[in-house]
């Protein structure tokens, strides 16, 4: 009898290993990126090159198993497949549908879309991945691609790109000196609104990255501190309540630890804005700046980093049967409120080689029932596109910004709505 082939395994990374225990049927921790292309996607094609970009980077062709105290990720040998429509706005992702798969492609028209799990990597390595599709989608199509931008798939999969960067740079520390606090922040004040009965909406602004990068350099400020200023003062002036405003920032940590994993290796910081450092705008751009270069200095974020690692590494946690972990996980759920009044997230610049015929690039990140706004930053060439995830009917925030950026001398060029 021929002896079976042994499946590959692989260990969550640190920081995921919470996600497949808090998720649900329903709320899932998912993230999105769509590019649209200058032609209609075949999707035959387009699933032939996803099952090769896997072999590429075989770290998304896995499904998730339960072990004894963690989950982790086994090799799936199961054919991938790509759906023509879409359920929704980030639907939850269901492994019978997905074989098991941790992302889900949907195409339509000229429009690839990407959910996914974010258990399984970052903003960061999803990009990558994508990257590697479409590469392999116009080289099955005749189009030979290449230059410094093009994934190399000569090239085997190498550790760095495996590995949990976490615990590469992770410098011990002791439980009392880990900075929970950071971990928690203040009570937030929420943005409310009336629930859309359709579900997750979203709300994509495109502008000049260099005409709105201009009015933060004029600033002298980043493109991200520029942004949670003007939202921070939208959402000030919406008058939801009088509670400090939390804006969550997450933190690319590749860009001060050096690493080429394709795993999650981002962290977050937190902004908060007591009313009175919301007077003006101005006031409040400067106030995300000096908060931002605060946080985000080497010594926070290994501080940050340590903490991250330390609590998974407390004995409780080492000990204890996941069965246990997830019991206690849907308890505290029940009573689980965010911890932020808005996420953004700037995934930064998506450098792709030419030939691709890529026109525009999405970034959607997940919202839940208490946070009802979040917002995704991506661009592409000079295209930046702000896009808002929403459970709510109203837009004041993404109102708030364009129009206040828009006084600013700011322009933008359209906008879409997706259900």
């Amino acid at each position: 009898m021929e002896k079976k082939e042994q499946l590959k395994k692989y260990n969550l990374d640190n920081s995921s290993l919470f996600y497949p225990i808090m998720a649900t049927k329903k709320a899932q921790s998912l993230f999105r990126l769509t590019v649209v292309l200058c032609d209609q996607v075949d999707g035959e094609i387009l699933r032939q090159a996803v099952q090769k970009t896997m072999d590429r980077f075989p770290i998304f062709k896995t499904e998730l198993k339960m072990g004894y105290a963690w989950h982790y990720l086994s090799e799936n040998t199961k054919e991938v497949k790509v759906f023509d429509k879409s359920k929704g706005v980030l639907a939850p992702i269901d492994p019978k549908e997905t074989n098991g798969y941790l992302f889900r492609f949907v195409y339509e028209g000229n429009t690839i879309t990407l959910d996914m799990f974010h258990g399984l990597c970052d903003g960061t390595g999803a990009s990558i991945f994508f990257k590697g599709v479409l590469q392999q989608y116009r080289t099955l199509q005749g189009v030979e691609i290449g230059g410094e931008y093009a994934v190399d798939f000569n090239e085997e999969f190498t550790e760095e790109e495996n590995e949990d960067a976490f615990k590469r740079y992770y410098t011990p520390i002791k439980l009392k000196d880990a900075d929970i606090k950071s971990l928690t922040g203040v009570k937030p004040q929420l943005i409310t609104g009336t629930l859309n009965p359709e579900g997750y909406t979203t709300l994509t602004h495109f502008g000049s990255y260099a005409d709105i990068g201009g009015l933060a350099k004029e600033r002298g400020v980043t493109f991200t501190a520029f942004i949670a200023g003007v939202v921070a003062h939208s959402i000030a002036l919406a008058d939801y309540g009088k509670s400090p405003i939390v804006v969550m920032i997450p933190v690319n940590l590749r860009a001060v630890f050096p690493s080429k994993t394709m795993r999650n290796f981002a962290s977050f910081v937190r902004l908060t804005f007591d009313r009175k450092d919301c007077g003006d705008v101005e006031e409040c751009i400067r106030e995300a700046s000096r908060q931002l270069k605060e946080k985000t200095n080497i010594e926070d974020l290994k501080k940050l980093l340590g903490t991250t690692v330390r609590s998974e590494k407390t004995l409780l946690l080492k000990i204890a049967p996941l069965w246990v972990k997830m019991a206690v996980a849907k308890f505290f759920r029940l009573f689980l409120k965010s911890r932020q009044t808005i996420i953004i997230s700037n995934l930064g610049r998506m450098n792709v080689p030419e030939g691709l015929g890529v026109e525009k690039a999405i970034f959607n990140t997940n919202v839940s029932k208490n946070a009802r706004t979040n917002m995704g930053i991506i661009s592409l060439g000079d295209k930046v596109a702000i896009s808002f995830t929403k459970t709510i009917i109203e837009n004041k925030i993404a109102d708030g910004l364009v129009s206040t950026i828009e006084n600013m001398g700011g322009k933008f060029s359209n906008n879409t709505k997706d259900t």
